[in-house]
């Protein structure tokens, strides 16, 4: 069976030097994505609308 090793922590829901299964790394990475991609979208608004408002 194939496990992915992460060496390094960063973000909270992976543990540095935790062994876990190929699929279940594969849907914890997308999902921290789709989070990061949710928070970039908010934060792009939040910078627009402060320039429009200078």
């Amino acid at each position: 069976m194939l496990s992915v090793l992460f060496m390094q922590n960063q973000i909270d829901q992976l543990k540095a030097f935790h062994k876990m299964p190929v699929g279940e790394a594969c849907e914890v990475t997308s999902q921290i994505e789709k989070e990061y991609q949710e928070q970039r979208k908010k934060l792009r608004l939040i910078l627009l609308s402060s320039t429009t408002m200078a």
